[in-house]
């Protein structure tokens, strides 16, 4: 499993929720009103046990109001 840290990701939108396809990557929007702390687990394959990887977020720098 790889760990993605900050340095990766670039700033998202709040809009559409759920993960939408954008120019040079992909977006996800998740309501999260009163979360700590939220991790994006990616998949290879839909019957894997494990994740691929884990994208880290830290609601101080990557949230857009409740999103």
């Amino acid at each position: 499993m790889d760990r993605v840290t900050a340095a990766a990701r670039v700033q998202g939108w709040s809009f559409p929720l759920g993960a939408a396809l954008r120019k040079g990557g992909a977006n996800f929007s998740v309501f999260a009103k009163h979360a700590t702390a939220l991790e994006l687990l990616l998949y290879e394959r839909v019957d894997d046990a494990l994740p691929s990887r884990v994208f880290e977020l830290d609601p101080r720098a990557h949230r857009t109001y409740h999103y």
